[in-house]
């Protein structure tokens, strides 16, 4: 098993791991030119985070200091909430909060 799939499996892992830092270098390097891009490039921007975040939906709204691990796709329609620690996939339609985040409402659930 790799440092990585001990990682995302919630296992105790080596980050020092050669594999992880080298992700970890080049999300930093795709975060930086993110963040220095003019406002108004939407379409450079939405390329950007799709290649920092990976398989994300559309209309998908991402709270402050949220955390997304490597590898976890998320689905349309979803909110994740500030602080959140994404670590297992989101399906569409739903509100995500907590550490690690959990589904709290899924869309047309009567309350």
């Amino acid at each position: 098993m790799t440092e990585k799939e001990k990682m995302l499996n919630g296992e105790l892992y080596n980050a020092e791991d050669k594999n992880l830092k080298d992700e970890r270098v080049k999300c930093k390097l795709l975060c930086q030119k993110y963040n220095n891009l003019v406002y108004d490039k939407f379409e450079e921007r939405k390329t950007l985070i799709k290649r920092i975040l990976g398989k994300i939906g559309n209309n998908v709204w991402i709270g402050g200091s949220v955390t997304i691990l490597s590898g976890v796709t998320i689905g349309n329609n979803v909110v994740i909430g500030a602080g959140s620690v994404v670590t297992e996939d989101i399906e569409d339609n739903c509100i995500v909060a907590g550490v690690p985040a959990k589904v709290i409402r899924r869309q047309n659930e009567q309350y």
